[in-house]
């Protein structure tokens, strides 16, 4: 493996964190909507997690990614 990836942020952007929190709460209403058979919890949550994958999208579209990703990082990359 020579070290290399196309992806040089991995996600750590403001917009990737935002839509997987979203998600993530949105996940945690589902759990629950099924534990106590609240239907209302259930439905709740999953517009939710749909919610969390449009925000992270939108923000990302409107730059709220990382340094990396506009590639300002590759004057600091050192050759291999």
């Amino acid at each position: 493996m020579s070290g290399e990836s196309p992806y040089l942020d991995h996600g750590h952007s403001p917009a990737a964190w935002t839509g997987v929190g979203i998600c993530m709460v949105g996940s945690l209403l589902i759990a629950f909507g099924v534990y106590f058979g609240n239907e209302l919890l259930d439905i709740i949550g999953a517009v939710l997690v749909v919610g969390g994958g449009v925000v992270g999208w939108l923000m990302g579209k409107a730059n709220r990614r990382s340094a990396a990703a506009h590639g300002s990082m590759d004057s600091e990359r050192k050759p291999a």
